[in-house]
């Protein structure tokens, strides 16, 4: 779900949660003495029963506040959370050898059984400031912060910084202005992951 709230003309706040499962069932049955003959073991019969869910749900939130300082100079501020939940729960059981009816995994003379689980989380915050100057120079710098349980409990926060620079040097008084040229714009950023 999406939600949106302006407490003022200058401040918006936005949240989107959702949750994605999926159910899923994966049979093989290959009864004895049918089928191809693809090894002895699998002609005398074999059954695997294979049950996954998938699970992610996020959580994604923005708070954005404007400040027009004058006609020329805007601010724009975003400070945002993310968090992200995924989670893997396998379970599987094969037989080979099935004696005459039987169709189930329990029935079979060799049985297997696994099961796995697998728990990932990330957790990240930002901030994010954007200056406009005479809506020609554009400024934004950031500093994102993310946590992630793959890497275990004494992994530290890494920070990931980020700037870039715009310019419309076409829209400057001192720039010619040819016919064949709309706009020319230079930029520079820079980010680290």
């Amino acid at each position: 779900g999406v939600a949106n709230y302006r407490p003022a003309s200058w401040w918006q706040v936005r949240a989107t949660v959702g949750d994605d499962f999926s159910d899923r069932v994966d049979n093989s049955l290959l009864l004895n003495g049918e089928g191809p003959p693809i090894t002895a073991i699998y002609r005398n019969g074999f059954r695997s029963n294979i049950r996954t869910d998938i699970r992610n749900t996020t959580v994604d939130l923005g708070n954005t506040m404007q400040f027009n300082a004058s006609s020329w100079l805007n601010f724009k501020t975003t400070v945002g959370l993310q968090y992200q939940n995924s989670i893997s729960a396998q379970n599987q059981a094969n037989g080979t050898e099935l004696p005459p009816g039987a169709q189930t995994p329990n029935g079979a003379v060799t049985r297997t059984a696994s099961e796995f689980t697998a728990i990932q989380r990330t957790i990240g915050a930002f901030v994010e400031e954007a200056v406009s100057i005479n809506d020609r120079l554009f400024v934004n710098v950031a500093v994102r912060s993310d946590q992630n349980s793959a890497f275990g409990t004494n992994y530290q926060r890494v920070y990931y910084p980020k700037a870039q620079l715009a310019w419309v040097l076409s829209e400057e008084q001192f720039f010619p202005k040819p016919g064949w040229l709309t706009e020319l714009r230079f930029r520079a950023a820079y980010g680290a992951s």
